[in-house]
């Protein structure tokens, strides 16, 4: 089982990192974002004092007053506002020759996803895993560590054996094993 690494960047270091630990996780300070190597684990949803200029496909951003919009590549698209939409949204797999391209810059074939048409005939691709997290723990051949997933918080428990003669304590600064003492037989 390999070691879990954690780290914290902003966005623009994260960006610049040429490869991305898989065995890493990543706190993106700046815009709140978590990732695990290269794969986002964050709710793709930025809360914002003002709308900038423009903004990360995909995500949804929500102003001090809960307006919610998206950036669609070229403009800001209010959530909830019905005249934006000239047909329903509709469900799409992604095809090998769209993935990576246009509107699947980024996207993988097989991706599933909902694609929006805009009274302006523009149409937005948004991936229906950037909408859900899915967290499970694995402690399978761990009986030390104890992961826990309990809504969007995910926490590690170190579990201490209360057999006797276990020298190893939890204290407020991490765990600690007290040195051996060499004793001189006479």
């Amino acid at each position: 089982m390999a070691q879990v690494l954690f780290y914290t960047a902003t966005a623009a270091q994260y960006a610049a990192l040429e490869t991305k630990n898989d065995h890493a996780i990543y706190f993106i300070t700046d815009t709140g974002d978590l990732f695990k190597g290269s794969v986002p684990f964050s709710f793709p949803c930025r809360l914002v004092e003002t709308f900038p200029a423009s903004g990360d496909k995909g995500y949804i951003y929500v102003g001090p007053t809960g307006t919610m919009k998206v950036w669609t590549g070229s403009a800001w698209l209010d959530v909830g506002a019905e005249d934006n939409f000239l047909s329903a949204a509709q469900r799409h797999v992604v095809t090998a020759a769209e993935a990576g391209t246009g509107m699947y810059t980024g996207i993988d074939e097989g991706d599933v996803g909902v694609i929006f048409t805009m009274r302006d005939n523009e149409t937005m691709y948004v991936s229906l895993g950037d909408l859900v997290d899915i967290y499970t723990a694995d402690n399978s051949g761990s009986n030390a560590i104890a992961v826990t997933v309990a809504g969007y918080t995910i926490g590690a428990d170190l579990k201490v054996s209360t057999e006797e003669g276990n020298q190893l304590e939890i204290k407020p600064e991490g765990v600690f094993v007290s040195p051996l003492i060499w004793q001189t037989v006479s």
